[in-house]
């Protein structure tokens, strides 16, 4: 039996460049997902990179439908490695197009997620598009259940959020919903809410060499997109946990809020706010998708749980959407 299970449709960070799904399908035990592109100009030729869990996913095999010449998918670790290009001098594809198709075999039961994390595209005129898409797509056999979040004030929000694919659990089968969050661990959160994608930003932060290779492309989209910035002193401190008005500074500018420094959001400690984050607080407190703590306090330099994060970012969400 088959059966669609979901669908991650991924915006491109340019009005130029397309748009890329995941689709899900459980075909007698084993798992397919599908890579489907949306807004195609003249595309000639393609090479992606996919990663899996591999300990518990084993590669069966990567297949298109599209004419053309394709090579045996390049298999590496949790790594796969697929290139399709067409034949002799003829335009390319314009539109909508699945594009490859990968099955795998169940080894483990547990949690398993694919992703897409970059793709080139060729068009007639062997033009090249380097384009980087953080999106992934839960290959799970189970339904998310965490084992340390039953009764946590923000359970639903970390289920909702898993579902989504902004953010993934442990190894363990623990969330951790009380773990503080680092600034490129938000920034992958970020980029996967905002389903950033396309050609990200050549970063050229002072402690580049300290950024986590899994969280360079979200950053270098994220900077593209005008959300992050580092410090005056030219870093980008990846491993500090993010406090609360750099959070609250990113998603505003994510909203495109307005962000007037002569603002006062009504907390208790309004003057322990940066002025450069004051009107980011303001604007994300009008709007509901953030609060203060107790006694009226916003607590400007305070960190950010998991829990927080993930509850904040489905209002930013929200708020998107309305």
């Amino acid at each position: 039996m088959t059966i669609l299970l979901v669908a991650w449709s991924i915006p491109a960070s340019a009005e130029s460049n397309p748009t890329f799904g995941l689709k899900r399908i459980d075909v007698d035990g084993n798992v397919q997902v599908t890579v489907q592109a949306d807004g195609l100009k003249d595309m000639y030729a393609f090479d992606m990179i996919v990663t899996y869990n591999s300990d518990r996913l084993s590669f069966v095999s990567g297949s298109t439908k599209l004419d053309g010449f394709t090579v045996q998918p390049i298999v590496k670790g949790s790594t796969i490695e697929f290139a399709y290009t067409k034949v002799g001098s003829v335009p390319g594809f314009d539109g909508k197009a699945d594009l490859v198709t990968f099955e795998f075999k169940r080894v483990k039961s547990g949690a398993a997620a694919l992703s897409l994390s970059e793709i080139k595209l060729v068009d007639s005129e062997l033009t090249l598009h380097k384009l980087q898409a953080v999106a992934s797509v839960n290959l799970s056999d189970e339904k998310v259940n965490f084992a340390d979040i039953k009764g946590h004030w923000a359970e639903a929000s970390i289920l909702q959020a898993t579902e989504l694919g902004i953010v993934n659990g442990y190894e363990d089968g623990t969330f951790r919903p009380n773990r503080t969050v680092t600034r490129e661990e938000f920034a992958v959160l970020l980029a996967k809410a905002l389903k950033l994608a396309g050609e990200g930003e050549d970063l050229v932060f002072a402690d580049l060499n300290a950024l986590s290779v899994w969280a360079k492309p979200s950053v270098s989209l994220a900077v593209k997109a005008g959300i992050i910035n580092g410090y005056s002193d030219g870093t980008f401190r990846p491993k500090a946990e993010i406090t609360r008005t750099e959070m609250a500074k990113m998603i505003a500018k994510a909203l495109k809020l307005s962000d007037a420094a002569d603002t006062n959001a009504g907390f208790a400690d309004d003057s322990m706010i940066p002025a450069w984050g004051k009107g980011a607080v303001y604007a994300l407190k009008n709007l509901g998708i953030i609060g203060g703590k107790g006694a009226n306090r916003f607590d400007a330099n305070g960190k950010t749980t998991r829990a927080e994060a993930v509850t904040i970012l489905l209002r930013m969400l929200e708020q998107q959407g309305q």
